[in-house]
């Protein structure tokens, strides 16, 4: 009994260090500022346009919640839809996602992204701002993050350019080709924007 005791003992302690050793989680705007750092390098340093884009694509996949984002989109429609289904969805409107972000991305010296202090957005979300100036082009954008139960952190859900909602705007489209030809449809219409 008294070795038992001891080999759980044992077992706590050595538990202890990896609990305390877990990292804080940033704040939202450091997230924030943190991916535009790496973006501004990604772009000022790259080679060739496809080098950044794949770049950008990568790091849009560290701080971007494409499965919150999919849901969105559909959200009312999201329960109707069995797992595989919203699986292969979530997987295609990233596809989609990403190739808007970063299609536009190329090389440039002219690069300054202004990221300003965040602020409260509903209960238990945030939303950074930031302004992004790339060669001749501004652009204002917000980031909403939220902290999901199934990642650390947090992560962007919409982002919103120039007064734009990323969710609003797939929401409207998405709400009418559902109309039309249904989630099957849409999923036909996602599937054929990979190739």
């Amino acid at each position: 009994m008294r070795v038992s005791n001891l080999i759980r003992g044992a077992a706590i302690l050595l538990l202890l260090p990896s609990v305390g050793a877990a990292k804080p989680v940033k704040p939202a705007r450091t997230v924030i500022v943190d991916k535009h750092a790496e973006l501004h390098a990604c772009i000022k340093e790259g080679k060739t346009a496809e080098d950044v884009r794949e770049r950008a694509t990568l790091i849009t996949n560290t701080f971007v919640d494409f499965d919150e984002l999919a849901r969105l989109t559909i959200q009312c429609h999201w329960k109707e839809i069995n797992k595989e289904r919203r699986k292969e969805f979530a997987k295609l409107f990233k596809g989609v996602v990403q190739r808007s972000y970063v299609r536009h991305l190329k090389p440039s010296k002219k690069v300054q992204i202004i990221t300003r202090a965040h602020v409260e957005h509903r209960s238990g979300k945030r939303a950074a701002f930031a302004l992004i100036r790339l060669d001749d082009v501004e652009v204002r954008v917000e980031y909403r993050l939220h902290r999901p139960v199934d990642k650390k952190g947090w992560w962007v859900y919409d982002i919103i350019i120039d007064d734009v909602s990323l969710v609003r705007n797939y929401r409207s489209q998405f709400q009418k080709i559902i109309q039309k030809r249904g989630i099957k449809g849409l999923l036909e219409r996602l599937r054929e924007a990979q190739k």
